[in-house]
């Protein structure tokens, strides 16, 4: 297994991790071992192992804060920069959990759909 990654730290202090596996031969403990490193050197104070399937949901890309400065959407999943553009899924959390959060995902997206409903009636977007 080749390994690259570097631990970030950004202005804010929060520290993120960026890796890139290149798959040589059987992905196996290794992967495991060194993804838990990489979160531990991030700070992280428990990493637990999920299997590669169904863990697959991806979060964190468009997190969701009232400021535009701290992130992408609102609390209604709606981009700061662009009104009419709304963002419904794990995306919008700020990181990942490690339960299933499809329940989550669905429970914000029909809250969404009724601010959505609502702010169309008024004419807001």
């Amino acid at each position: 297994m080749g390994k690259k990654y570097e631990v970030s730290q950004h202005c804010d202090g929060a520290m993120t991790p960026r890796y890139e596996w290149v798959r040589v031969g059987r992905v196996g403990e290794d992967v495991y071992a060194q993804v838990k490193m990489i979160y531990e050197a991030c700070g992280s104070m428990r990493v637990i192992d999920l299997p590669p399937y169904p863990a697959g949901h991806n979060m964190g890309t468009n997190r969701m804060s009232e400021k535009s400065r701290d992130g992408v959407v609102n609390s209604w999943g709606q981009a700061h920069e662009a009104t009419n553009l709304f963002v419904s899924d794990g995306s919008q959390f700020t990181t990942s959990s490690a339960e299933n959060p499809t329940l989550t995902i669905v429970a914000l997206a029909i809250r969404q759909a009724e601010y959505i409903a609502d702010a169309m009636r008024r004419r807001d977007i």
